[in-house]
């Protein structure tokens, strides 16, 4: 049986202490985390990485949260950002989904759902929708049945079912190919973007820093986003160095600039075509117009990675200015 697990926030300080230049919309640093935080799992303790899921699903509620473990092992997590009043000011989305799986995106009718939307097209029927939801569907939501959606999620995908779990391979070996994942991020018609094929700490060392105890970490940060869509896709394996205990770690954050932002999910990514997207959506239905896309910032780390480990990253969004800062 899995454990339910909690939402983490936390308080620090990121000093970027040297920048690199890389397009005209993005920059890449190398930074260094002081200050004090709640610690995510460490690497090393297989039981948080390598779980049997079975035919499990658990719904995890909190008050401007739900964390979602489907039966085939993806997880979807909603989160509201809330301002000091308690209002909500923006929505935010995560799907982690497995290699062997399908997901979000192979349903077509979803293609750039509101969270809502999303929740109701794969709860089963009578399924309770989080309060924070309710005040932001469309038109679609009410015209489809609760779950309408469910078994084209939770149908396997028969061919990447035979070839996942080969570490030897690649992505587009695997069935996942760079056009594809590019096409995924600009097609959410969003005005800026940035992506990076075969990123890792060996291929492009520029992106990354290794830790004093030798860990490498990527950190990247967007400021005053309306709208964010990022990806992070697991496409090589460093075979020499990984064991079971060694799974990269992907987190996404979000919260007002100068404040500690919370985690809105993170999760390892166990096996090659894993990805974890995020979505940041500040135009949300009944979101006063005075505070949208204000002060929000969205982050993105990739922790423990082997040094040969590749990834595909993605990111497209939308804000006033042009400027996005990317560091380890």
């Amino acid at each position: 049986m899995l454990k339910k697990q909690s939402f983490h926030s936390f308080k620090g300080i990121l000093a970027v202490h040297a920048v690199l230049l890389l397009a005209p919309t993005f920059s890449l640093a190398a930074d260094q985390i002081v200050g004090k935080r709640p610690s995510l799992p460490s690497p090393g303790k297989a039981q948080f990485l390598r779980q049997d899921y079975g035919e499990i699903e658990e719904i995890a509620y909190q008050p401007s949260a739900v964390k979602w473990r489907l039966p085939n092992g993806n997880v979807l997590t909603f989160v509201a950002i809330r301002d000091n009043r308690g209002e909500v000011t923006a929505l935010a989305f995560a799907e982690l989904r497995r290699a062997k799986n399908r997901g979000i995106a192979s349903v077509p009718d979803l293609a750039g759902a509101k969270p809502h939307d999303i929740f109701n097209a794969l709860s089963k029927p009578g399924t309770v929708t989080p309060g924070f939801l309710k005040g932001h569907r469309s038109d679609t939501t009410r015209s489809r049945p609760q779950g309408w959606a469910r078994e084209l999620v939770l149908s396997p995908d028969a061919i990447k079912d035979v070839v996942v779990g080969n570490p030897q391979l690649t992505c587009p070996e695997l069935g996942w190919s760079w056009s594809e994942f590019r096409e995924d991020i600009l097609s959410k018609d969003l005005p800026l973007s940035f992506l990076s094929e075969g990123d890792g700490p060996q291929s492009k060392p520029k992106h990354w820093r290794e830790t004093a105890s030798g860990q490498y970490r990527l950190y990247g940060n967007v400021h005053d986003v309306p709208e964010f869509y990022g990806a992070v896709l697991y496409c090589s394996r460093d075979t020499l160095e990984h064991t079971d205990t060694s799974d990269p770690r992907v987190v996404w954050r979000v919260g007002p600039i100068g404040e500690a932002p919370s985690t809105v999910t993170w999760d390892f990514l166990q096996d090659l075509g894993d990805q974890l997207t995020f979505t940041f959506d500040a135009e949300a239905e009944n979101v006063p117009t005075s505070i949208v896309g204000k002060g929000n910032s969205v982050s993105l780390h990739i922790e423990f990675p082997e040094q040969g480990d590749k990834f595909y990253i993605g990111a497209a969004w939308s804000k006033i200015s042009d400027t996005l800062t990317v560091s380890q």
